[in-house]
């Protein structure tokens, strides 16, 4: 188990101190010396996974920050109590949940290319803690490793049992559980897949769902797509490699009841189902070059090829600041009306990304430890690929206006 520092403001995010223990057997962890204050609570265990979702009733505070939750507008902590230990306090229970799994595989050697499902049971969330979600990313891993040729989707439950809002037989235990998931499973060449799937907990997992192909009709329904992005150095090229471009349904057809997300390769073409779809990807510069194409309509038998951005010439950058300190970097680029950056835990490692070339307004702020103030520097710049890999502003103390 690890407690982590909460900080007071974000001028000390880049202060936050962590104690680990191994919990007894009965489960107890004990802490010692510790300094009066706020902690986070964190932990891992072999079986069970940690989640905020069953903790109880929780919700962010009003004015908590996007991307620091429990944080506010001003930087002040506003702890949620089922998150957070207090030092000195009282003792804390905490509550571990029992991973479940949804195995779907198909039959004979076909791939399966995408899995959507719809949840009809409110207790079987995805982590939105961090540990939580990497824990049960590992188990995904570790399922289809088993199962090679299976797609493993993996859950939680976060309450105790109730009656569950359908019923059905299990398609995995055979057992009356109630079904839990709607899911839809797509093959190139074949009619999707639509079924009630019932999760079961990984430690009692023996198969996969195998799904017969009498199930999913041949069909010629599908197009092919391929993405290129607009100019980049060459020696940024291999930042391309987890960068990721997504194709979402943008209008769903009525016999169609999910919205679907396909990873494209940046190199091949792609095999969708006809329909129109918009293009998005883990990446905040990219996912403005797609929204600025618009939707992406795959027709029968036709491929598209798309680029993105048209002539935007594209670099790879780190821009910071020389003030310790969380806070904020930004890069606006009006002549193509595009903007990289954001919240940042630390102003001097700053933001690193691909940015337009051209001219652009470079904003960097960092919260400072006098009342009233903050580090400050607003610079225009022509940046093309002749410039710096790295961008660092000098930051002034000025007093804190509103941002409005």
């Amino acid at each position: 188990m690890v407690l982590a520092k909460a900080w007071l403001n974000f001028a000390e995010l880049e202060h936050t101190s962590v104690q680990r223990v191994i919990t007894s057997a009965e489960g107890l962890a004990q802490f010692k010396e510790l300094a009066f204050g706020n902690y986070f609570i964190h932990c891992r265990h072999p079986e069970y996974v940690y989640v905020h979702e069953a903790q109880g009733k929780w919700a962010l505070p009003k004015t908590s920050n996007y991307f620091f939750p429990g944080v506010g507008a001003e930087g002040g902590v506003q702890p949620e109590e089922k998150l957070v230990l207090q030092v000195p306090g009282t003792r804390r229970d905490i509550r571990l949940s029992l991973p479940y799994a949804i195995v779907v595989e198909l039959e004979g050697m076909l791939k399966i290319q995408d899995v959507v499902m719809r949840a009809t049971d409110s207790w079987y969330v995805v982590p939105s803690n961090k540990d939580g979600w990497e824990q049960v990313q590992a188990i995904k891993a570790r399922i289809e490793d088993r199962f090679p040729r299976a797609f493993a989707a993996v859950v939680v439950k976060t309450a105790p049992e109730r009656l569950p809002t359908a019923r059905t037989i299990s398609t995995l235990t055979g057992q009356d559980e109630g079904a839990h998931y709607l899911a839809e499973v797509q093959a190139i060449g074949r009619v999707a897949w639509r079924g009630p799937v019932t999760p079961i907990a990984v430690r009692e997992l023996e198969r996969p769902l195998v799904i017969p192909l009498s199930d999913m009709p041949t069909s010629t329904a599908f197009g092919s797509v391929a993405v290129e992005l607009p100019t980049i150095r060459e020696q940024d090229r291999h930042h391309l490699s987890d960068k990721e471009i997504r194709a979402t349904w943008d209008r769903l057809r009525e016999d169609r009841m999910y919205h679907a997300f396909r990873p494209l390769d940046l190199t091949e073409p792609q095999v969708l189902p006809v329909g129109v779809y918009k293009l998005t990807a883990h990446d905040w510069l990219i996912t403005q070059l797609a929204a600025k194409h618009g939707s992406v309509e795959i027709v029968e038998g036709e491929h598209k090829h798309i680029v993105l951005g048209g002539g935007i010439a594209l670099r790879w950058m780190r821009i910071a600041g020389d003030q310790a300190g969380a806070g904020s970097v930004m890069l606006e680029c009006p002549e193509h009306n595009l903007r990289v950056g954001g919240l940042v835990a630390s102003v001097t490692t700053g933001f690193e990304g691909f940015i337009p070339c051209g001219f652009s307004k470079v904003t960097v702020r960092a919260y400072s430890q006098k009342p009233g103030y903050r580090w400050e520097r607003v610079t225009e710049r022509t940046l093309d690929a002749t410039s710096p890999d790295v961008l660092t502003v000098e930051l002034l103390e000025v007093p804190r206006v509103s941002d409005k």
